[in-house]
């Protein structure tokens, strides 16, 4: 349907697939609500609204036997997908190549079919205390070319995520969905426009859900400002959300 898109989301079980969605819908405490979650039995649809299309996920369940499932039924789960996100515990090493392996295994179905689909790349559980480490740097680089040199016919996406920071999970999400804004680039224009009469470095343009239809920016930010924008954005997207709940509590 034209108005609406698939997206598969991917990843072994405690990658962290389910707590992102969670996350994404809850923005405020949700924190709390991810210790109690459970992996996914099969499959979970989460729908969320994206500029007028109906945007519907598919969480996977990881554990080993949904997987078999999942390859054995690919002609069921995998076709009609808009965009896949793949998630991959950054924090748990020992299970590198399952997750790579499971990758290798839908995105063997696209090729077979002769589609190229946008991919997202998530090094979950990059968090704050962590992200920075020579550990993590290198292996999020290693994975990277890996992943790279294993699939070059596809425009892949890397990113880093943590639920301990929801700006992270929203950018994450908001790059994903921008191949569905068929008008991206004239938003951007118009974005562009904008900021000189502002006479502002960049502006950012959300929807009622916090998610990141577009921005711009005139130069690459320094370090020091990417971090206090992400600090703003974040009290922005909590304000959001809660007019959006307010909303639909009026409505009902």
């Amino acid at each position: 349907m034209e108005d609406s898109a698939k997206i598969l989301l991917s990843g072994l079980d405690f990658a962290g697939k389910t707590s992102i969605m969670l996350a994404l819908n809850e923005k405020k405490g949700y924190i709390e609500k991810v210790i109690g979650i459970k992996p996914t039995i099969r499959v979970e649809q989460i729908e969320i609204d994206f500029i007028g299309k109906k945007v519907i996920f598919w969480d996977l369940g990881g554990q080993e036997r949904y997987r078999r499932v999942y390859h054995e039924r690919r002609n069921f789960y995998y076709p009609e997908t808009d965009v896949l996100f793949h998630v991959i515990d950054i924090q748990d090493e020992t299970r590198f190549d399952a997750s790579l392996e499971y990758l290798d295994s839908i995105l063997s179905f696209f090729k077979q079919n002769k589609e190229t689909i946008p991919v997202v790349v998530s090094f979950h559980k990059s968090d704050p205390k962590i992200i920075e480490r020579p550990v993590i740097t290198e292996r999020v680089n290693n994975l990277t070319e890996k992943i790279k040199s294993d699939h070059p016919g596809f425009d892949i996406l890397f990113q880093q995520s943590s639920i301990f920071d929801i700006v992270s999970i929203i950018k994450m999400v908001s790059y994903g969905l921008t191949v569905l804004n068929k008008d991206f680039y004239n938003l951007y224009e118009l974005l562009e426009e904008y900021a000189g009469k502002l006479n502002s470095p960049g502006v950012f343009l959300l929807n009622n859900q916090g998610i990141i239809i577009c921005k711009f920016f005139k130069d690459p930010l320094e370090d020091e400002i990417q971090k206090k924008l992400s600090d703003s954005l974040k009290g922005h997207i909590y304000d959001l959300k809660e007019k959006n709940n307010e909303q639909l509590e009026e409505r009902k």
